[in-house]
């Protein structure tokens, strides 16, 4: 009965901790991706303002993640 109570316990903080991860790896992915959006804006600022005058803009494009 012990040995249950346990690893009951034991599968209820290891689904905890992997949900937790994972928003952390989202979030983590999420700053890398802004952080690479503002180096290509100080890097590129005349082609960033043409791609915004054809109708386009970097933090839409999703099919090329920078």
């Amino acid at each position: 009965m012990t040995g249950q109570l346990i690893e009951t316990r034991r599968d209820a903080f290891l689904s905890v901790a992997e949900k937790e991860l994972i928003a952390f790896e989202r979030k983590e992915r999420e700053l890398r991706r802004q952080e690479k959006l503002e180096r290509a804006k100080e890097m590129f600022p005349t082609l960033l303002k043409e791609l915004e005058k054809l109708g386009g803009s970097l933090e839409r494009q999703r099919a090329y993640p920078l």
